[in-house]
């Protein structure tokens, strides 16, 4: 029972007898070689989700009022050549429609939002009191900014053994500046 590695040589034997294991997609190196997340924002992730919707509600929009208008077009039915006028009428109508909603699709919104990013991030790298051994911050992306300082978890190893299983924020610490007790005076409770 031995194990030979790919690119493995065979020496002083003939043969072996061997069962190839992990192959293909569930080999160590597949599995590790995966594309990296992109590393989008939850402000840029709810951006491009109102963009979305709003762009189904102005192609929404633009086909009702097509339809609306083809349907209540008077006359069309008398005319001998209505069902292609009145398709090629629809079709424009429809465009007609899409270019009139698109103004309602906010693009300086995303102007805005990449101007401000680069703002903050010329704020972060100029700012005299982020300084490490000398050295001031580089921001090198600037598509997470707004995510700074926001904490998502808070993990904990008490086991609640003795005590009930309960964490309350006592008081955190900002440069040299203690902000806090947030805990209530001893012996009297806070209640939920």
């Amino acid at each position: 029972a031995n194990f030979a590695l790919r690119g493995s040589e065979l020496q002083n034997t003939a043969w072996i007898l061997g069962l190839a294991c992990y192959v293909g997609d569930e080999t160590k190196i597949r599995l590790n070689s995966m594309a990296p997340p992109c590393k989008t924002s939850d402000l840029e992730r709810i951006l491009n989700l109102c963009i979305a919707c709003i762009l189904a509600f102005i192609f929404l929009a633009a086909i009702y009022f097509a339809v609306t208008s083809c349907l209540l077009q008077p006359g069309m039915r008398m005319l001998a050549y209505a069902e292609t006028y009145t398709e090629r009428y629809c079709f424009q109508a429809f465009t007609d429609y899409l270019i009139i909603f698109y103004t309602c699709l906010p693009m300086t919104l995303y102007i805005t939002y990449e101007i401000l990013h680069l703002f903050i991030g010329h704020q972060i790298e100029s700012d005299n009191l982020m300084l490490f051994d000398g050295q001031k911050a580089k921001v090198r992306r600037t598509s997470v900014i707004e995510e700074l300082g926001q904490v998502d978890f808070v993990f904990s190893d008490k086991t609640g053994t003795l005590t009930a299983n309960e964490m309350r924020f006592a008081s955190c610490c900002i440069g040299e500046t203690v902000v806090g007790p947030f805990l209530p005076p001893h012996g009297s409770e806070m209640s939920s």
